[in-house]
């Protein structure tokens, strides 16, 4: 569930200052802790990992899309709970605790949405 709310302007000024710093320490890290730290083992990690090739990004990209459309055609109540259960990571049990009902109507609710998903991602 999303909510609004507003900030006052210090409040904003301090998280964008926090942010930019955590920027730049990740710069940092990127550049100078990350390569001192390389160990024979992570040198070949690396050599057998194959770069991800644009098609594969774009696919990936357009399957992501998909998804999340599929997802925006799904009743309320499931949209809703597959985003809670699938990427707020609660579970069946939290989720019934957070919409005051019980934990097999949770249940039954996602699978349905799975089931939704997976007809829509087919069509």
């Amino acid at each position: 569930m999303y909510q609004r709310f507003e900030i006052n302007k210090s409040l904003c000024e301090a998280f964008n200052r926090f942010e930019l710093a955590d920027l730049s320490y990740l710069n940092v890290w990127d550049r100078h802790i990350e390569q001192s730290e390389i160990w024979e083992t992570s040198l070949n990690e690396r050599a057998l990992e194959k770069p991800e090739t644009v098609e594969d990004i774009v696919f990936r990209n357009i399957q992501t899309e998909d998804l999340y459309k599929a997802i925006d055609r799904l009743p309320d109540i499931q949209k809703r709970r597959i985003w809670m259960y699938f990427f707020e990571g609660m579970t069946y049990e939290q989720i019934a605790e957070f919409e005051k009902c019980k934990h097999p109507a949770v249940v039954k609710s996602v699978k349905a949405a799975l089931k939704n998903l997976k007809k829509f991602l087919s069509e």
